[in-house]
């Protein structure tokens, strides 16, 4: 081995430090060590039968080493879902197959859906980035406070995970299902106890100054939306968002139909085999942090309409802007680190590498038992979609969701290569699963 590539890797293997999980599991991280071309154009794409067969190769051997029940994927070229197949089953009980249209919680990435109708609602002139939330909401709530004094939190704040907030509010109330690997599933959560919260908690920074991801920050932006717009959240989400795109099956409560195609929850801290049908998370009246529900065909239309606003309900302009990294009050870039690697925060979304050929988007999710990933690079117009039933890790940091895993290699190997990047070391790093973490095999190019 070269000495440079010796050095990266000693270097990668001291950011993973300690791996947990599961015998026979691997995990799959991001890389930092990407060779870019010169040139900055991308070169056409074209999805093929040898496409299909490397993706499936990939998508199988994911499913076999961290054992997920049930995968949906699919690769968008501009306005074409190119591929889209499902793997395994939606309910292990009843040995259900998944398809392209089971349902499945996405989790977080509920959070760059809402920023895009957040960005529909300011094309409209209903709302502001930097408007003051406070205008917002009733006189008598009560908002959070930074030493002492109340804070001046912005929509843009919310939207960039710059509040200072905390990553959950002070009253979630988690169900117990008496187990020690309970992932801690929330209780339905009121517009009233969100109002409660926001006159107990303190701020962790002065707004704007640091990045720190909250789920009670979109919890929050979404019901700001709603007030705006005098419009309810899911009501405003179909109508301007869903019906529009063509996203029929996307929504947040399930009806009968929608119901009988909706995935089983695992979780993945379940040692049981095979693996035990676990309840799902229920959500009351506030649920844009997560609580959305969708399938891979519903996510390709919106992914293909993040390219160039198609329909006419977003212009290019504000696309961009919402898929702009964002600085701090300084000026900083503002960083986020997720997924084992640390990129720059946009609205809604965050970039990696934006400077080359304006990087890849990305986002991911988890809801205790599902989980969802989804990339797109806009240059190319190419994403990926991946949504698991396997979710629930007490521990993201040792245990990336099934959905995380499978996208991060989807995108190195789909996205990477469209924009011609290059990993000066294999894609994938296989760790060994016992309780101190050992490197099993690493491959050089």
């Amino acid at each position: 081995m070269k000495t440079a590539s010796w050095i990266t890797t000693c270097a990668l293997w001291f950011l993973v430090g300690c791996v947990g999980g599961e015998p026979g599991g691997f995990v799959v991280l991001q890389r930092e060590d990407v060779r870019f071309p010169e040139a900055d154009q991308v070169k056409p794409f074209e999805w093929t039968k040898a496409d299909s067969e490397r993706a499936e190769k990939i998508i199988n051997d994911v499913r076999e080493q961290i054992d997920v029940p049930g995968f949906s994927v699919g690769i968008v070229h501009g306005d074409e879902l190119v591929y889209a197949n499902s793997f395994g089953y939606r309910s292990l009980s009843s040995q259900t197959p998944v398809r392209p249209d089971t349902l499945y919680h996405v989790g977080s990435v509920s959070k760059p859906i809402t920023a895009t109708l957040l960005m529909i609602l300011i094309e409209q002139g209903k709302v502001q980035l930097d408007d003051l939330i406070a205008g917002y909401l009733p006189d008598d709530v009560q908002l959070p406070t930074y030493q002492g004094e109340r804070a001046a939190i912005t929509i843009r704040h919310l939207a960039t995970h710059t509040a200072g907030l905390p990553k959950d509010p002070p009253n979630r109330r988690n169900v117990w299902h008496g187990l020690w690997l309970n992932p801690g599933q929330a209780k339905p959560y009121s517009i009233d106890e969100l109002y409660t919260a926001l006159g107990r908690t303190r701020l962790r920074f002065e707004p704007g100054t640091e990045c720190s991801y909250s789920n009670y920050g979109y919890s929050l932006l979404g019901h700001v939306m709603e007030r705006a717009a005098a419009v309810p959240l899911e009501q405003l989400l179909k109508q301007e968002l869903f019906r529009p795109l063509g996203m029929g099956s996307s929504t947040v409560s399930l009806d009968a139909e929608q119901r009988s195609r909706f995935a089983t929850h695992y979780w993945a801290d379940d040692s049981a085999r095979p693996r035990h049908d676990r309840p799902a998370t229920r959500f009351g009246e506030v649920f844009a942090y997560g609580g959305l529900v969708s399938s891979v065909e519903d996510l390709a239309r919106w992914i293909s309409f993040q390219f160039e606003g198609r329909g006419g309900m977003l212009s290019v302009g504000m696309l961009q802007i919402m898929r702009d990294p964002q600085p701090a009050s300084d000026g900083q870039p503002l960083l986020l680190e997720r997924d084992g690697l640390a990129m720059q925060m946009c609205i809604g979304w965050r970039v990696q590498w934006p400077d080359q050929q304006g990087g890849i988007i990305n986002h991911s999710g988890e809801m205790d038992g599902h989980s969802a990933y989804v990339a797109y690079a806009p240059e190319a117009q190419l994403g990926v979609v991946v949504l698991a039933n396997l979710g629930g890790a007490r521990d993201r940091s040792s245990h990336p969701t099934a959905a995380v895993q499978l996208g991060i290699e989807l995108k190195q190997a789909v996205l990477y290569r469209a924009l011609r990047w290059e990993s000066a070391l294999h894609h994938r790093m296989i760790l060994s699963r016992t309780r101190q973490a050992r490197r099993s095999q690493l491959d050089t190019d």
